[in-house]
């Protein structure tokens, strides 16, 4: 489990991209130094989708996250119900979404699922969250867990999120 290193480095590259500024610029993140954990991250855009939404589409899904979900998001969208901000009815259309939806076999147990219920707080506070938690999964074992959401963007405006992840099963 590369756990807390994953996230002190991603945490502390965004802080170093960030300088003076609100939001570090997307294009200045550079992957290749993330080669050894990009696997287990996951990157979305962030774009305002009608009026009242906002549009979260995954952009890279690590192979590590690919196969404990079971399956490749890349491309997939969900959004937030909400008037150019998220805020709390973006809680109940991400849990819709990943644990009602298309993707709730995969999400069922899985921490992501419960990480991206936090993305609408790093959009509101353009700051890192970090995390970390256990839960019981289906073979009832206990699944420790570590994780970052990172926002980039310009000025005040969030246009991409950073996941980097990692758990182990005891």
């Amino acid at each position: 489990m590369i756990d807390k290193r994953l996230t002190m480095r991603l945490t502390n590259h965004w802080n170093g991209l960030r300088g003076g500024l609100v939001l570090p610029q997307w294009e200045d993140f550079d992957i290749a130094k993330f080669n050894d954990i990009w696997q287990q991250c996951c990157g979305w855009s962030v774009k305002p989708g009608d009026v009242n939404t906002i549009l979260f589409t995954y952009e890279h899904v690590g192979n590590s996250i690919k196969q404990a979900v079971g399956s490749d998001l890349t491309g997939k969208v969900f959004s937030s119900l909400l008037q150019g901000f998220p805020g709390p009815r973006v809680k109940a259309v991400v849990r819709n979404e990943l644990t009602e939806g298309m993707f709730a076999d995969h999400f069922r147990n899985f921490p992501a699922a419960r990480i991206v219920q936090k993305i609408d707080k790093v959009i509101k506070k353009l700051s890192p969250v970090i995390e970390e938690g256990r839960f019981t999964d289906e073979h009832n074992r206990v699944v420790r867990y570590r994780s970052c959401l990172l926002p980039f963007g310009k000025e005040d405006t969030v246009t991409n999120i950073v996941l980097g992840l990692s758990w182990k099963s005891y």
